[in-house]
């Protein structure tokens, strides 16, 4: 009778690919509820945020090499666990004197809503090749975490240039990081902007309260 889709680009997808009949869908999207937003770093360190299974289309290895080619002060930690987090972790054995990297494998939801509020975080990363609209990523802007994503499926429906950057679905790791640190250097009042930006892409798209 009806098919709910979570963003414009499955809407479309729909319509394209199977002649759906637009006035039978409906978009319908998800969410997740109001947090207390995230602090940003208050030394001269980069916390960077990762939240993803750890399979091949997350791509979480190739963050993991991203943040070895930094040059800055920087501590990345992923929530996450999955077939390749043997592969990831081994990748980061050996990592230069000014990367951490902190590889906590599977939190429950309520405790990552929980360390996004006791937490510094600066920036949330999502390099995945496909997507409909991550809730990792709609948990991280109610945090008011600003986003560095690829511009696949529904991301740059949530990432924009409110909430943050958006980058090539085929990026390097040394193009991650080049990215990287051009935010790391970026004035806080334009990472204030960013941080105020994606708690309003939040409450105008992604409230589950207010979406349900």
């Amino acid at each position: 009778d009806k098919v709910l889709l979570l963003s414009k680009h499955g809407y479309k997808y729909m319509h394209k690919e199977f002649a759906f009949p637009k006035e039978r869908m409906v978009i319908n999207r998800l969410g997740t509820k109001v947090l207390t937003p995230a602090r940003f770093s208050t030394d001269t360190t980069l916390r960077i945020m990762s939240c993803s299974a750890v399979i091949g289309l997350k791509r979480v290895e190739l963050l993991a090499k991203a943040i070895k080619l930094l040059s800055i002060p920087v501590i990345w930690t992923h929530i996450g666990s999955g077939s390749l987090l043997g592969k990831v972790r081994t990748e980061t054995v050996v990592v230069p004197k000014n990367v951490e990297i902190n590889l906590l494998g599977h939190v429950t939801p309520s405790d990552v809503h929980t360390y996004y509020s006791d937490k510094e975080v600066d920036l949330f990363i999502n390099v995945s090749t496909s997507e409909g609209v991550s809730v990792a990523i709609m948990e991280a802007i109610a945090a008011g975490i600003p986003i560095m994503a690829t511009n696949v499926g529904g991301t740059p429906e949530i990432v924009n240039k409110k909430s943050g950057i958006l980058i090539s679905e085929n990026i390097s790791p040394a193009g991650l990081a080049a990215h990287i640190e051009e935010f790391a250097i970026l004035p806080s009042n334009k990472k204030n902007m960013l941080k105020e930006g994606a708690i309003e892409v939040f409450k105008a798209n992604y409230d589950s309260k207010k979406n349900a």
